[in-house]
Protein backbone atom coordinates (compact mmCIF):
# COMPACT_ATOMS: atom_id res chain seq x y z
CA UNK A 1 0.00 0.00 0.00
CA UNK A 2 2.57 2.25 1.01
CA UNK A 3 4.87 1.95 -2.32
CA UNK A 4 1.40 2.40 -4.72
CA UNK A 5 0.50 5.43 -3.11
CA UNK A 6 3.62 6.96 -3.22
CA UNK A 7 4.03 6.22 -7.04
CA UNK A 8 0.29 7.39 -7.46
CA UNK A 9 1.51 10.57 -5.77
CA UNK A 10 4.48 11.20 -7.52
CA UNK A 11 3.07 10.37 -11.02
CA UNK A 12 0.33 12.78 -10.07
CA UNK A 13 2.46 15.53 -9.31
CA UNK A 14 4.51 14.88 -12.29
CA UNK A 15 1.69 14.96 -14.41
CA UNK A 16 0.06 18.27 -12.80
CA UNK A 17 -2.49 16.77 -11.08
CA UNK A 18 -3.80 19.65 -9.05
CA UNK A 19 -5.88 17.74 -6.14
CA UNK A 20 -5.87 14.43 -4.68
CA UNK A 21 -8.32 12.68 -2.32
CA UNK A 22 -7.46 10.30 -0.22
CA UNK A 23 -9.72 7.61 1.35
CA UNK A 24 -8.17 7.14 4.66
CA UNK A 25 -9.14 5.40 7.63
CA UNK A 26 -11.09 6.61 10.41
CA UNK A 27 -9.03 6.73 14.48
CA UNK A 28 -8.84 9.02 16.94
CA UNK A 29 -5.32 7.63 17.33
CA UNK A 30 -2.67 10.09 16.03
CA UNK A 31 0.20 7.38 16.57
CA UNK A 32 -1.70 3.99 15.01
CA UNK A 33 0.18 0.99 16.07
CA UNK A 34 -2.89 -0.86 14.45
CA UNK A 35 -1.35 -1.57 10.77
CA UNK A 36 -3.80 -0.27 8.70
CA UNK A 37 -4.05 3.13 10.38
CA UNK A 38 -0.48 3.35 10.65
CA UNK A 39 -0.04 2.96 6.95
CA UNK A 40 -3.04 5.87 6.16
CA UNK A 41 -0.96 7.81 8.04
CA UNK A 42 1.93 7.53 6.76
CA UNK A 43 -0.11 7.98 3.57
CA UNK A 44 -1.43 10.74 4.23
CA UNK A 45 1.74 12.91 5.86
CA UNK A 46 3.47 11.97 2.56
CA UNK A 47 0.57 13.61 0.83
CA UNK A 48 0.52 16.95 2.91
CA UNK A 49 4.01 17.21 2.09
CA UNK A 50 3.41 16.68 -1.72
CA UNK A 51 3.03 19.88 -2.54
CA UNK A 52 -0.24 19.21 -4.91
CA UNK A 53 -3.27 20.18 -3.01
CA UNK A 54 -5.47 17.29 -0.74
CA UNK A 55 -8.58 15.92 0.93
CA UNK A 56 -8.20 12.95 3.13
CA UNK A 57 -11.66 11.51 3.57
CA UNK A 58 -12.01 9.21 6.86
CA UNK A 59 -15.26 7.39 6.96
CA UNK A 60 -17.09 6.49 10.04
CA UNK A 61 -19.93 5.12 11.36
CA UNK A 62 -21.51 5.46 14.97
CA UNK A 63 -23.97 2.81 15.82
CA UNK A 64 -26.67 3.19 18.04
CA UNK A 65 -29.58 1.20 19.66
CA UNK A 66 -32.67 3.00 20.11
Amino acid sequence: MLVQSKSLIDAARRNGVKHIVHLGAFTTDRDAYATVFAWHQMVEIYLQASGVAWTNLHPNMSCRIC
